[in-house]
């Protein structure tokens, strides 16, 4: 018959050291930088053409029939991709403690991970949407009002 056996043979076990979980979150923080840093090497190492943001930019205009300043244009084509899908507790964290906070934080993470890696290779900037629509504009692809700083199709 089987029989359970209090002793433990604790050299075969794998035991994790004994730490808060604060400063379980620590090491997490310190990986999320880790995982920050091999995406930003990833996005300068695969840089996006220019023709293919100009592409899109273009798409946007043509799809859009309302005129449209040059942050509409980047936020709209370019930041609403990486975070329309993030949950609102994700985006807006309570403000717990303890335990709590522990494992508020551990559900978010992958939401994080993806979000921060989302941001560094996908993510173009304001000012270099500025300068595609401006070489747009000297191309006479797109049409510009001075007056109401507005970008639309050329027609």
């Amino acid at each position: 018959m089987w029989q359970y056996s209090t002793r433990r043979d604790t050299s075969r076990e794998m035991q994790l050291p004994d730490l808060s979980f604060h400063e379980y979150l620590a090491v997490l923080n310190w990986l999320a930088r880790g995982f920050d840093c091999l995406a930003r090497a990833v996005s300068k190492w695969r840089q996006k053409s220019s023709e293919a943001l100009e592409n899109r930019i273009l798409d946007y205009l043509n799809t859009k029939a309302v005129p449209s300043t040059a942050s509409i244009v980047w936020a709209d084509v370019f930041l609403r991709p990486i975070i329309e899908d993030v949950p609102f507790q994700v985006a807006f964290p309570p403000h717990l403690r303890g335990w709590r906070r522990f494992k508020h934080e551990l559900r978010s993470l992958p939401f994080e991970l993806r979000h921060r890696w989302r941001v560094l290779t996908r993510l173009v900037s304001e000012e270099r949407v500025r300068e595609i629509l401006l070489k747009l504009l000297r191309e006479q692809r797109i049409d510009y009002n001075p007056a109401t700083e507005l970008y639309s199709r050329r027609r």
